[in-house]
């Protein structure tokens, strides 16, 4: 059982608006839904940290002192990680399908994240041992 919320669901570093190292704004917020926040947090880690798990700890730290995460949400968060990576991949072939045009830049946009998404499958590191978890 997972506490459910309202959430944005695809919060990556792209869309996340920064001045210095203080996030200033959200863009692109159609995909908020309620869901737990421990995807949120696969996700928009999975996107700022990678294969760090320095970062992922600071992260998940800094989110802990705000709202403490539970043992089961902890413990989700690489299998979210992971499996994101993996549906988000699923997603770009998709788009790369319906571009059969080469020279389209969604062409090479749909490349660049296939190819960010196998290089994190293919790291292997959602192990969640690797990441510090506050219960």
């Amino acid at each position: 059982t997972l506490p459910i919320q309202p959430c944005l669901r695809v919060v990556w570093r792209e869309p996340v608006l920064f001045v210095g190292d203080q996030v200033s704004g959200l863009i692109d917020p159609q995909a908020a839904r309620c869901d737990s926040p421990a995807l949120d947090l696969a996700r928009l880690l999975g996107s700022l940290c990678g294969e760090n798990t320095e970062s992922w700890n600071q992260g998940l730290i800094a989110y802990a002192e705000i709202r403490p995460l539970s043992l089961t949400e902890s413990s989700l968060i690489p299998l979210l990680d992971a499996s994101g990576c993996l549906l988000a991949g699923l997603h770009w072939i998709g788009r790369l399908l319906r571009s059969p045009e080469i020279d389209d830049p969604r062409w090479n946009a749909a490349r660049d994240r296939l190819w960010h998404f196998a290089g994190r499958l293919a790291a292997g590191t959602f192990r969640a041992e690797q990441i510090l978890f506050s219960t």
